[in-house]
């Protein structure tokens, strides 16, 4: 595998990585209208955990051949407890 990406598969990820944070803020707009407390939070919690993935494949280069990306457990506690103690929106009346 070794040696630089083609910028194709640069500019093609960004673009994904791009899309996909996009995706994750906009289902966050619907979190409030999830019902009951674990529900948001999951939902919250998930979407900060790929969204970190998302931070490690950009840290590589998009260099996603060699290795699974993923977050060390120490990130997915730390985005939990972030997630857990920060309140969640309430729904908006229509």
């Amino acid at each position: 595998q070794g040696g630089p990406l083609p910028q194709r598969w640069v500019a093609f990820m960004q673009l994904q990585v791009a899309r996909a944070r996009s995706l994750y803020a906009r289902a966050l707009l619907g979190v409030p209208d999830l019902r009951g407390f674990g529900s948001r939070r999951l939902v919250r919690l998930m979407g900060s955990v790929y969204s970190g993935i998302l931070d490690v494949i950009e840290a590589r280069g998009f260099e996603v051949f060699s290795a699974r990306a993923s977050l060390p457990t120490s990130g997915k506690v730390a985005r939990a407890a972030r997630v857990f103690l920060t309140p969640t929106p309430r729904p908006v009346a229509a």
